[in-house]
């Protein structure tokens, strides 16, 4: 109960107006729509809290410190070579294999999150839930990436205490 009145207040907060605009319009206008995999883990947070085990998001965040460095770096033009692109409509066929053969092994290890996050993004890629055309936008967001970064870095902190 006090985590569904947590996501209430969290959701009326967001909603206030702050100089005409809405606090998470701000949000949204600095990174875009948030990904289906962070949608994802905030809704396993009320709803199914026992699904974020320590394995569960130490996959995910793997996942995601791993896009984040495949994706963000290059596509700012630290290379000629932009990873960005190949998610753009008719994704190439080679990260639709490589996201296939991510969510085989991630069910094959039983790591439910991350296969629901591929699952999901890939299927709301499809119906074209979000704004963007780019199949990356779904999987990864830099909020994410921020919030993935952190529970690693804090992660191996808390373990070396």
């Amino acid at each position: 109960m006090k985590r569904l009145f947590a996501l209430g207040a969290v959701t009326a907060l967001s909603l206030v107006p702050v100089g005409g605009i809405r606090a998470l319009g701000y949000a949204r206008g600095i990174a875009g729509d948030l990904s289906i995999t962070i949608v994802l883990l905030l809704a396993s947070a009320v709803v199914a809290p026992k699904l974020l085990d320590r394995q569960e998001l130490r996959s995910l965040a793997a996942f995601v410190i791993g896009g984040a460095l495949f994706l963000y770096p290059m596509a700012l033009g630290l290379s000629a070579f932009d990873p960005y692109a190949l998610g753009f409509p008719g994704p190439a066929r080679g990260l639709l294999l490589v996201l296939s053969l991510l969510a085989l092994f991630a069910w094959w290890r039983g790591r439910i999150l991350l296969l629901l996050a591929i699952l999901l993004g890939m299927g709301a890629y499809r119906l074209g839930l979000l704004e963007s055309s780019n199949l990356w936008d779904y999987l990864l967001d830099p909020w994410l990436a921020v919030t993935a970064a952190g529970f690693t870095i804090f992660g191996r902190f808390s373990k070396s205490r």
